[in-house]
C-alpha cells in the first residue's frame, strides 16, 4: 500500500466522523464516506505535495454532499400509500396480510433510506436504473436493496410472533 493509500486509510474514522455534519442516517454516512474516498484515490494525482490532505479531503467531502443533495432533491419518493394495490378481495385474509406488508415497510422506510431503493426494484427497475434515478453508485443500490429486503424479513418475522 502506497504512502498517500496508507493515510487515506487512517482517515476513515475522521471522514466518517465530519459526515454525520452533513447527514444524519448512518446508511448515508456510510455513503458519504465511500464516495469520498472513492473521488479521492481516483484524484489522486491532482493533490499537490506539500498541502494538507485532511482540507482537500473536507471540501471534496462538502462538495459530494451538495452534488447528491441536488440530486435527491429532484426526486420525489411516492409513498406506500399512493401506490396502487393489487391483490385478492376475495379473503379477508389477503387484506390483513397487505395490511401487515404495508405496515412493516412504512416501520422500515422511517428506519433508513434503503426501502426506496427495494420498493423501485420490486418494480422492475434495474440496479443501473434505481442508481440514476436516486443518485448513487450500482454498488450502493445492490447494499441497500440487500439491506432493505433483510431489514423488512425481519421486520415481517416479527410481525408473525
Amino acid at each position: 500500500m502506497t504512502d498517500f493509500n496508507r493515510e487515506i486509510a487512517d482517515l476513515y474514522p475522521w471522514l466518517f466522523k465530519i459526515a454525520r455534519r452533513y447527514c444524519s442516517s448512518v446508511c448515508d454516512i456510510e455513503d458519504l464516506v465511500g464516495d469520498t474516498i472513492y473521488k479521492v484515490l481516483s484524484n489522486k494525482e491532482k493533490f499537490k505535495e506539500g498541502r494538507a490532505l485532511k482540507p482537500w479531503c473536507e471540501v471534496i467531502m462538502l462538495n459530494t454532499y451538495i452534488t447528491a443533495y441536488n440530486r435527491r432533491s429532484l426526486i420525489r419518493f411516492v409513498g406506500c400509500d399512493n401506490i396502487k394495490e393489487i391483490f385478492s378481495h376475495n379473503q379477508a385474509s389477503d387484506d390483513l396480510m397487505v395490511h401487515d406488508i404495508q405496515a412493516a415497510i412504512r416501520r422500515c422506510h422511517n428506519r433508513t433510506c434503503c426501502m426506496d431503493c427495494v420498493i423501485y426494484y420490486a418494480h422492475g427497475y434495474s440496479y443501473k436504473e434505481i442508481g440514476k434515478m436516486v443518485g448513487i453508485p450500482v454498488n450502493t443500490v445492490r447494499s441497500r436493496i440487500s439491506y432493505g429486503r433483510e431489514l423488512l424479513r425481519n421486520e415481517l418475522d416479527l410481525t408473525v410472533k
